[in-house]
């Protein structure tokens, strides 16, 4: 009896250590779903706060133009953007988006839902897959901020500047 309870006390102990069976990640039809909304990881709610506020991009055109454009990000997910474009010709057009925007992983989104004219938002037609944009962030800094246009390739290179911040003449 002695015998027995020496090896079943050491059995039942190693049984109590096996480590659960893990759900398999995919099946002869192909991968599970493993989970349908994880939770948002901190890192990604601190980048979305950190993009708040006002950010100040200028960069050439390739038709040897200008475009300067003042973008802010509200923290409710809005967003208000307007366009400074300096053609070759000399001609000179400003354009104010807005719209909603948001982040996921190292992505960064914006709907526009209108243009503010006048004062007012003329809202764009909906469901257009055209006023939906996706960036890539290439590098991030509390105060500098490069990104790419997914779909069009083109690079930007934004600052942080102070609420209120105009164009320069």
């Amino acid at each position: 009896m002695r015998f027995l309870s020496g090896l079943i006390i050491p059995v039942i102990l190693l049984a109590g250590c096996a480590s659960p069976e893990r759900p398999a990640t995919e099946t002869a039809a192909g991968p599970v779903v493993t989970a349908f909304k994880p939770d948002t990881p901190r890192y990604v709610e601190v980048r979305r706060e950190q993009l708040v506020g006002w950010w100040y991009g200028d960069q050439p055109t390739a038709e040897a133009g200008r475009v300067q454009w003042i973008m802010r990000r509200a923290p409710d997910g809005t967003f208000e953007i307007t366009f400074r474009t300096r053609h070759g010709s000399g001609r000179v057009e400003e354009q104010t988006e807005v719209g909603e925007w948001g982040v996921n992983a190292n992505f960064i989104i914006t709907l526009t839902k209108g243009w503010l004219r006048n004062g007012v938002v003329e809202q764009a037609p909906g469901g257009e897959a055209y006023f939906w944009d996706v960036y890539e962030v290439r590098s991030f800094e509390v105060n500098a901020l490069s990104y790419r246009s997914v779909e069009s390739g083109n690079a930007y290179q934004v600052r942080r500047v102070s609420p209120g911040f105009a164009f320069p003449e």
